[in-house]
């Protein structure tokens, strides 16, 4: 997504940091977030390209396991 529009919204970035805050509870799964997660195409070039070995792909996995069985 981030490749193709260069929008920071749209980075594995944006997506973790609006995971985490959902986690703290700080943001509810809707709006940006739940549009970011199904935006993602799960192909794993973030997880290939962080420097930090984040599995961006899981927490999107997770994300929307979680947002299906709420």
């Amino acid at each position: 997504m981030f490749m193709g529009s260069r929008f920071d919204h749209y980075s594995p970035r944006a997506i973790v940091v609006l995971a985490r805050d959902h986690v703290e509870g700080r943001v509810e799964l809707d709006g940006l977030l739940l549009e970011l997660i199904y935006m993602c195409t799960l192909c794993g070039n973030c997880n290939v390209r962080c420097p930090s070995r984040i599995d961006v792909v899981g927490i999107v996995d997770r994300l929307r396991r979680s947002f299906v069985v709420s």
